[in-house]
């Protein structure tokens, strides 16, 4: 599914014709309704290296308004272990991320997570994030101090 969502994003992106952008919102549309399109977002968004910036936005955006729909406290259309599985990409992607525009749609997300779940629902996202800043990976530091701006 992440290649043909990759290709999908990508050709919505590349859109210019009001008419060709309407299609491919129908086309994500329809990839909505897999369960793991919310995964497979997320999957998106964590290739740095491998996905243009541009298309990992995109893939951001498309979570960050998923999230409204599937990412409810009693409702579990998106099942605990694909939770876990999107909250343990945001926290090994964020510090490394070097795209502003990402970085602050990732920080939005993880903070409409914990206002979702509940404080004390993700306890070891701060412990984690502080040893990533305290670490040798100059790259990281910069990337999560970024994310801040």
């Amino acid at each position: 599914m992440n290649s043909e969502l990759v290709n999908l994003l990508r050709h919505a992106c590349s859109q210019t014709d009001p008419e060709q952008v309407k299609a491919a919102s129908a086309r994500l549309s329809e990839f909505e309704k897999n369960p793991i399109f919310v995964t497979g977002l997320a999957q998106v968004y964590a290739q740095i290296d491998q996905i243009e910036s541009e298309i990992r936005l995109a893939a951001v955006l498309q979570l960050k308004h998923a999230l409204d729909k599937y990412w409810k406290p009693r409702d579990f259309s998106l099942d605990q272990e694909n939770r876990i599985l999107i909250k343990s990409i945001f926290v090994n992607t964020l510090p490394n991320e070097t795209f502003t525009q990402i970085a602050i749609q990732v920080a939005i997300i993880v903070a409409k997570i914990i206002r979702k779940d509940g404080n004390g629902s993700w306890p070891e996202l701060f412990k984690i994030l502080h040893e990533k800043i305290q670490g040798d990976n100059e790259l990281t530091k910069v990337g999560f101090l970024r994310s801040e701006e």
